[in-house]
């Protein structure tokens, strides 16, 4: 060792000038390119969702921050705010899907479990389109338990040795050469891995030996199943692993040898990291490049010459590395990657600490809670964190998170998801999970890339934007049926809440879009466009909205209907009868739930829809509620044709003899209209809103509408117009025109868009807003406690989702303590500081006393 110590520091110094050496080399500016884009154009996301806890009980709620963060700094990300999660059952179907928007670090879910779900395991997985840009697949998953089923318990010594002892087990092995190669001539160090048939670790001893039947090392799997030895191999040798199961002595070869190649191999010595080349070919190292980085962050950038024959070896501190997966990779002169080797990197000295500073019971049922959040240096640091309280007297009070926080972060989401690190990860012993933790980075490779893939580029059309918000992107075309792209003006009317208007021209081939926009729940919106080349309103109105990702949207029924009967019929598989549908699906039957609702959901192989014969009536009630999908009834309704002509030429005279309206013309001005039990007030104005075919509009194009253009006019005060939200608190005055609503009295709308609706310049949706966490809710505590039964699982008295802390911060968490539990109060805290360090930590709460 000390002799690999010096050679290091003799080599050091050559890699300043190592670096400069480098700009006339291709593939070493293809290896930094490939670095910088990672890093940029196409940057990582990761993902990590804390829950409350991790098992549940039926009718409980699963309250979750999902902190969305960049891959490389986890820090927020600044590329995606839209984050999807699913929760999925065993059989991999999704029972229910959320979307969220995470504007800042952290976005609040929850999930009511139903009654009716059946117990069993279940799989939260969230994602963002961002991440299809991956080149391997790496949403978020994680475990939680719902009802009656045992949590995974770490595999036993005891229970691992009755596995091996079982007659049916069968032992493999896996050989892993650090570095990726073995080559005669150069000491390397091989990792054996040991599993039974059921891909669970195995503890064994046994024995390396050469073909004349020398043992050259031995070896120990131990119960975490796996073996680091090391020997030198001997040309013209092979080489066996050899093992006795029972009475039976097993032998099995490990791989082929190389005459001549490379290896690369590493000493984790926690502060440090000793990393060493040698070769045996004829040219050595000279040419050669050693490049280490952590999740695209680079630390390690070393050039071999000939002055460093056939070995180097090179020392990294690690203090000043982000902690996580080091990836060291050696290339050839040529650039060929030949050698890789993984490190995991844990430096406690760049922690960010956080406390539990104190607690003081301020009365029944409220605890003042102290936190305190400093850097390395102890100067107060700031982060963001959710908190759960947990009631510790359920059977699974001493069951942790199966992947906390640090780990998914810096090891799984990079690595790999098997319970097998995250057992590793509990040992106590610093130096024995070092070495164990050691042994499992040689046996995988880095998952994020492979050199050769971001050393090519990739086409930008491949390119998936990340998500801000929501938009609304569609497409003007022509009636025709060409239907080319027409430039048009396209104007966006956002229906309750607060007034939103927009308006913009299209592409030449007719392209537009509207957003992002941020908002929860459903939103009703209306877009019109009017064609650019138009001589008249009539031909300006000759375009059709078509819009982009329409199974986000909600259209009306008949829409519904239309777009349905298009896709069966495109499939063949619509029969027409009169107006019978008969429709046929051929997806196996099966039964699942709704999670949140637990209702059964039934796909039966065969479905027969019906449809009886409607009154000429009935068609004409229909197509109404189609022209006014906001609201069913409104509080008047005059049809123009039912008043005589006799001086009513415009909507103006319509108005005045509408119920509830008062029109006021005064000597100069416009006239003064206003809904009777609207709002009144000498501040603001009272004047209604307006509308024609579902479009605002002001008073003057109301007021000079032609009679003769009006089909109806709908008037809406008081709660009828509360579907308009603030912008209906003085009422809604609705036109509707013989044109745009395209009513016939046959109860036959017309077919003009190639969606068949009627006034196709003008479309009128529901979007699907983002999904939202519901309030948690604390228990009173003069509520009753008489026959009340212990929780069977943990239970959840406090969550706060998302809590800045800064230095010392004094938090009043208040919640019921409960007389009957017999255990103390679990506090779990994760979350990240600014500069993205992971945090996870347990503190107990003494039960209170009564």
């Amino acid at each position: 060792m000390k002799k690999s110590l010096l050679l290091s520091l003799l080599i050091i110094p050559f890699f300043v000038q190592t670096l400069s050496s480098q700009s006339g080399k291709s593939y070493a500016r293809n290896i930094s390119k490939g670095l910088s884009a990672y890093k940029t154009t196409w940057s990582p996301e990761k993902i990590f969702i804390n829950t409350d806890k991790v098992h549940y009980s039926q009718d409980e709620t699963i309250w979750a921050s999902v902190y969305l963060v960049d891959g490389i700094t986890h820090t927020k990300s600044s590329n995606s705010n839209v984050v999807y999660v699913e929760v999925v059952d065993s059989d991999g179907n999704v029972m229910s899907k959320k979307k969220g928007f995470a504007e800042e670090l952290i976005c609040s879910m929850s999930f009511h479990i139903h009654r009716n779900i059946p117990d069993g395991v279940y799989t939260m997985r969230a994602f963002t389109k961002y991440m299809q840009n991956d080149l391997k697949s790496f949403d978020y998953e994680r475990e939680i338990y719902i009802g009656d089923v045992d949590l995974p318990m770490e595999l036993g010594l005891n229970e691992q040795k009755e596995a091996y002892q079982d007659e049916s087990s069968n032992v493999e092995l896996s050989f892993y050469p650090e570095g990726g190669q073995l080559v005669y001539g150069i000491m390397g160090e091989l990792v054996i891995k040991a599993l039974d048939s059921s891909g669970k670790p195995v503890e064994i001893k046994g024995e390396v030996v050469n073909n004349l039947g020398n043992v050259v090392t031995t070896f120990d799997t131990g119960k975490y199943g796996l073996a680091k030895c090391a020997f030198t191999p001997i040309a013209g040798n092979t080489y066996f692993a050899r093992f006795n199961e029972g009475l039976v002595t097993w032998e099995q070869r490990i791989p082929d040898i190389l005459k001549n190649g490379y290896t690369l191999s590493l000493e984790n010595m926690g502060e440090y990291l000793v990393v060493k080349a040698e070769t045996t070919v004829s040219e050595g190292l000279d040419g050669t490049t050693m490049v280490g980085h952590v999740r695209g962050d680079r630390f390690l950038w070393f050039q071999g010459d000939e002055t460093h024959g056939s070995k180097y070896i090179v020392r990294v501190p690690t203090d000043e590395m982000q902690d996580g997966i080091a990836h060291i990779t050696l290339f050839t002169n040529k650039g060929k990657p030949v050698c890789e080797r993984l490190a995991y990197v844990q430096n406690q000295v760049n922690a960010t600490k956080l406390s539990l500073a104190g607690t003081r019971q301020v009365s029944d049922g409220e605890w003042s809670l102290d936190f305190e959040l400093t850097d390395k240096k102890g100067i107060p640091a700031k982060g963001n964190f959710s908190i759960s309280v947990l009631e510790t007297d359920a059977k699974d009070d001493k069951s942790a998170h199966l992947s906390n926080i640090e780990n998914w972060l810096e090891l799984y989401s990079d690595y790999d998801k098997s319970h097998q690190a995250n057992e590793v990860l509990k040992e106590e012993d610093a130096i024995r999970r070092r070495n164990i933790l050691d042994a499992l980075m040689v046996t995988n490779s880095w998952k994020r890339f492979s050199w050769d893939d971001i050393s090519k580029e990739r086409p930008i059309d491949q390119y998936m934007e990340p998500e801000k918000g929501i938009f609304i992107k569609g497409r003007t075309e022509s009636l025709d049926k060409n239907r080319k792209g027409v430039p048009s003006m396209v104007s966006l009317e956002l229906l309750g809440g607060e007034l939103y208007q927009a308006k913009k021209q299209t592409d030449k081939d007719g392209r537009f879009v509207f957003g992002p926009f941020n908002f929860n729940d459903n939103l009703s919106m209306v877009l019109k466009a009017s064609s650019l080349s138009g001589r008249n309103e009539l031909a300006k109105q000759k375009v059709v909205i078509v819009l982009e990702e329409e199974a986000d949207f909600y259209f009306s029924k008949e829409s519904e209907d239309l777009d349905e009967e298009r896709y069966v019929a495109k499939r063949k598989k619509v029969k027409r009868e009169n107006t019978i549908r008969v429709a046929r699906y051929d997806s196996p039957s099966r039964e699942t739930y709704d999670f949140e609702t637990g209702k059964k959901i039934t796909q039966l192989n065969e479905v027969v829809v019906t449809e009886n014969k409607k009154t000429q009536k009935e068609l004409i009630e229909e197509q109404l509620e189609t022209i006014t999908p906001y609201y069913n009834r409104p509080t008047s309704r005059v049809f123009a044709d039912s008043l005589s002509q006799n001086g009513i030429n415009t909507a103006m005279n319509i108005l005045r003899f509408m119920p509830g309206v008062q029109v006021n013309q005064p000597a100069e001005g416009p006239p003064v209209i206003r809904i009777r039990w609207g709002a009144t007030s000498i501040l603001s104005s009272t004047e209604p809103l307006f509308l024609i075919d579902g479009v605002t509009v002001d008073l003057g194009a109301v007021a000079n509408l032609p009679i003769a253009e009006i089909l109806m006019v709908d008037v809406l005060s008081g709660t009828d117009a509360g579907v308009y939200g603030s912008r209906g608190t003085n009422g809604v005055i609705a036109v509707y025109t013989n044109r745009g609503s395209g009513f016939n009295y046959n109860g036959k709308g017309k077919s003009v868009g190639a969606d068949g609706r009627r006034s196709p310049h003008i479309l009128t949706m529901t979007k699907k807003g983002f999904d939202t966490s519901e309030p948690f809710k604390l228990e009173e505590c003069d509520s009753p406690v008489m026959g009340k039964i212990p929780a069977p699982v943990a239970k959840t008295v406090l969550w706060e989702p998302d809590i800045e802390i800064f230095g010392k911060r004094h938090k009043t968490l208040t919640f019921c303590p409960d007389d009957l539990a017999q255990g103390n109060y679990l506090i779990r805290v994760v979350g990240l500081s600014e500069d993205g360090n992971p945090i996870s930590e347990e503190f107990v709460l003494p039960q209170p006393e009564f």
